[in-house]
Parts: structure tokens; C-alpha cells; sequence
């Protein structure tokens, strides 16, 4: 009687597993690409925030300014 081989050694299954080694590269830089997507997306964000915080921080002060001088 012979012994089952082990599945990976099959050779159909040695070249699926290279795709997927492929496949994973290829995620690995879509991946990265995206990361680099969000990071650049949230600095801009935080930037426009930054703009607005300065912009209510200007009335706020304008405002009570206004309220000190009518009181």
C-alpha cells in the first residue's frame, strides 16, 4: 500500500499556493496605498478642522469682547 501523499505537495496546489502569494503581494500594496489614502484624507481633514476651530475662536472672542463692552 502506499502512503497519501500530503496535499501541498501536489503540484496543483504548490502553483495555487504561488497566486496566492502573488495575491497577497498585491494586497500588501493596495494596502499600503489605501493607508497612505487615509493618512493623507485625515491630515487633510484635521486641517480644515484646525481652520474652523481658529475661525469660531476669532468670533468667540470678538463676541465676548462685545458682551464685555454692552455689560
Amino acid at each position: 500500500m502506499t502512503q497519501p501523499q500530503n496535499r501541498l505537495s501536489h503540484p496543483r496546489n504548490t502553483r495555487q499556493r504561488s497566486y496566492e502569494l502573488i495575491d497577497e503581494a498585491d494586497d500588501s500594496e493596495s494596502i499600503n496605498e489605501r493607508k497612505n489614502d487615509l493618512a493623507q484624507t485625515t491630515n487633510t481633514i484635521a486641517g480644515d478642522v484646525q481652520i474652523q476651530l481658529n475661525k469660531l475662536d476669532k468670533q468667540l472672542k470678538s463676541l465676548s469682547k462685545a458682551v464685555q463692552d454692552y455689560s
